[in-house]
């Protein structure tokens, strides 16, 4: 008969055996249970990509043609593009496209081929193919593919906070400027005949003059909203819309006559343009520095997420800052960056 010390090493011997065994079961299960549910992602990417949401990929147009408040420059009826999902989740996104301050930069502005439709809606496409932030692809926009997608194109030159009356231009000067009034006919437009109403959740978003837009009139869309009695969450999403003013960094030059502040102080007459009553409340006498991110945010009372390039071309740009190709211009710009991105 074996000692003990033998029977004992057995035993030991036989329980590590047997624990290697259950570990490498165990094993097995954890990686067939991880196949298992590889198979059962993709077929649930495969529903996703026949699912009806996906196959209307392109926004149809709707045009405001009865509402007469509300025009581009030139006076064509304004509107925007839809692609309905069924969702309670809306994504309103603002165009973007620089912007133009008096008689002359407008002009000039229109006499280009390429922007013709920014001033009117006579050269929209009846369609467009959402991307980005509106692509109704999962994998390129997991977040908000299956929401409800709105493009507002730009056609107003202001920044989207013009807010002329009709029939307000100028004598010698037919363009009309009324970027926040579209946004407030577009919103009203969704939510008494598009279903906005019964949304959970709407982001106002937009990109460059858009991303403008958003700081400027994200509060009074929100606003808006909840007159209605809808209790949705809104929240703003601004890209590259985060600009500054450009005093002391216009590369060594003491007078900027094309700056920022320049520039925005002749738009904000010339669009008869409208920024957040606090905000104004506060720069009465320099409503104009409203349009400054690093002056605004501090008014804004929607939750919103900015999204800023420190040396973004277009801030370079507007700040007489040439391509950094010498010491001195590349100080110009590493300082503009600086600004930039101080709060």
């Amino acid at each position: 008969m074996p000692s003990l010390a033998v029977q004992f090493l057995a035993f030991v011997v036989f329980s590590a055996t047997a624990a290697t065994a259950e570990r490498d079961e165990n094993r097995r299960t954890r990686v067939d249970e991880m196949d298992h549910l590889r198979s059962q992602v993709e077929l649930l990417r495969e529903e996703l990509r026949d699912c009806p949401c996906r196959r209307q990929r392109q926004m149809g147009i709707q045009i405001l043609k009865e509402d007469n408040e509300v025009a581009c420059n030139d006076g064509s009826p304004a509107g925007y593009y839809l692609r309905p999902s069924g969702s309670k989740r809306w994504v309103i996104y603002l165009e973007g496209g620089g912007y133009c301050y008096d008689s002359k930069t407008c002009n000039e502005r229109f006499r280009d081929g390429e922007k013709t439709p920014l001033k009117s809606s006579n050269y929209w496409d009846g369609k467009k193919d959402g991307s980005g932030i509106l692509s109704p692809d999962i994998e390129n926009n997991p977040t908000w593919w299956n929401a409800n997608a709105v493009l507002i194109p730009y056609c107003s030159s202001d920044l989207w906070s013009g807010n002329q009356s009709p029939n307000s231009a100028r004598l010698g000067d037919d363009n009309v400027f009324m970027g926040s009034r579209i946004i407030t006919s577009v919103v009203r437009d969704l939510l008494e005949k598009k279903g906005m109403a019964n949304a959970s959740q709407i982001l106002l978003a937009g990109s460059s003059a858009g991303g403008v837009g958003v700081m400027l009139n994200v509060d009074r869309v929100a606003r808006q909203v909840k007159r209605t009695g809808c209790n949705a969450s809104v929240r703003g999403l601004a890209d590259s819309g985060w600009f500054v003013d450009c005093k002391g960094t216009c590369a060594g030059k003491k007078n900027c006559p094309y700056s920022a502040s320049n520039v925005v102080k002749q738009g904000y007459s010339y669009w008869n343009a409208t920024v957040p009553r606090k905000c104004l409340t506060k720069y009465s006498k320099e409503p104009w520095k409203c349009f400054f991110g690093d002056t605004l945010y501090r008014f804004i009372e929607t939750p919103i997420f900015v999204s800023q390039w420190l040396y973004d071309d277009a801030q370079r740009q507007i700040c007489n800052i040439p391509y950094p190709k010498t010491k001195r211009t590349l100080r110009s710009v590493q300082k503009l960056g600086s600004k930039v991105g101080k709060v």
